[in-house]
This record gives C-alpha cells, sequence and structure tokens, in this order.
C-alpha cells in the first residue's frame, strides 16, 4: 500500500471550525479586557486580566481537546461495531442493506454536526 493511501483525508479541523475557535478565544480575552477600566486599573490589575485571560483561554482549549478527542473514539466505536455486526451476518444482502443504513446514518449525523444542528436518524 502507498503512503498516499495510508493518510486520512480528513482534516483535523475545517476551516470554519477554526475560525470559530479563533472567534471563541478573541470573545473571551474581550470579555475580560473590557471588564475593567484600563485608566484606571494599575500595572498588578493588568497582570492579573492577562494571566486570567491566558487561563481562561487555556481551560477551553483542553476542554475543546476533550471533546475532539471523545468524538474521534466514537467515530471509530462505530466502526468498529458496523464491521463486527457485518462478520457475523451471514446474507449478503442483508449485510450490504445494513451498511447503506449505516452510511446514510454516518451521513446524516455528519451534515448536522458540520451545519450545527441535532441530527434526526430513523
Amino acid at each position: 500500500m502507498s503512503e498516499d493511501t495510508l493518510r486520512s483525508t480528513k482534516r483535523l479541523l475545517e476551516p470554519m471550525e477554526r475560525i470559530s475557535e479563533i472567534l471563541f478565544g478573541l470573545i473571551m480575552v474581550l470579555t475580560f479586557t473590557c471588564s475593567f477600566s484600563v485608566a484606571g486599573a494599575g500595572r498588578r490589575d493588568v497582570y492579573k486580566m492577562l494571566l486570567a485571560a491566558l487561563g481562561c483561554n487555556l481551560a477551553w482549549g483542553i476542554i475543546d481537546a476533550i471533546f475532539y478527542l471523545m468524538s474521534c473514539l466514537s467515530e471509530q466505536g462505530r466502526g468498529i461495531l458496523a464491521l463486527r455486526e457485518l462478520r457475523k451476518t451471514a446474507d449478503p444482502e442483508k449485510a450490504l442493506l445494513r451498511q447503506i443504513q449505516q452510511l446514510r446514518t454516518a451521513e446524516q449525523q455528519e451534515y448536522a454536526s458540520s451545519h450545527g444542528s441535532v441530527a434526526c436518524v430513523a
């Protein structure tokens, strides 16, 4: 097998997700910076504020990474379960129909997650 076929074509973050993450971080920092008066704040206050903003962004990054890993593990788990189910099926037609149904379900879930809505999966 060539090296190109072993590489995944799925990006870690789509461009819209990257932009969203940057904007979320910016909003968090602006929340801190706009919450106090810079003119009346001393050097120590500014330092505390910047430290709090950095801590907030770091915490958000850790939480976001955990959710991303949970999503990846869930996706792999669905694939493993589908493969096990296909191996148990003796009838090739049933196996094919089940695979088509699972692909449709995965497509609906991917569409819903990329458009920010909940998928209605039958």
